[in-house]
């Protein structure tokens, strides 16, 4: 039985892996590392970013990006499959993209007129981020 080339995309993936697995391993070991010395250091800083009593809200709010980029990845995939492969116009989604994020630039915005956190008044301070030994 033949497979079909839309039906197995991850094909390639998997026996380029098999025949070359040095590159695949090193590339796990680079994004392991990565992983393990970024993720920790990410939510301490937020930690202290946030007012007494609220670090775990401002961690539980730094860890949204995640599930949000699986959405994107998706919604993404399918416009582009459908724009490019259906519809043959790829060159739409660049302008879906760049429309989505002036959208979510102006709504931010907008959601953020006029509100001061409570507490501080003025231009907040940036902390410089210190490296505990």
């Amino acid at each position: 039985m033949r497979l079909a080339r839309h039906r197995a995309p991850f094909l390639p993936v998997v026996l380029n892996g098999l025949v070359f697995p040095l590159p695949v391993v090193a590339g796990i070991a680079l994004l392991a590392i990565g992983e393990m010395t970024q993720a920790p250091r990410y939510y301490e800083y937020i930690a202290e970013l946030a007012p007494p009593g609220q670090q775990g809200m401002f961690q539980g709010y730094a860890f949204c990006p995640s599930p949000s980029q699986t959405f994107w990845g998706a919604t993404w995939g399918l416009l582009y499959h459908h724009l490019g492969e259906v519809a043959h116009r790829p060159e739409i989604v660049p302008l879906c993209v760049f429309g989505v994020g002036m959208a979510a630039t102006v709504l931010n915005a907008d959601l953020q007129r006029g509100r001061e956190p409570p507490g501080r008044t003025g231009r907040p301070r940036l902390r410089a981020f210190k490296l505990s030994r």
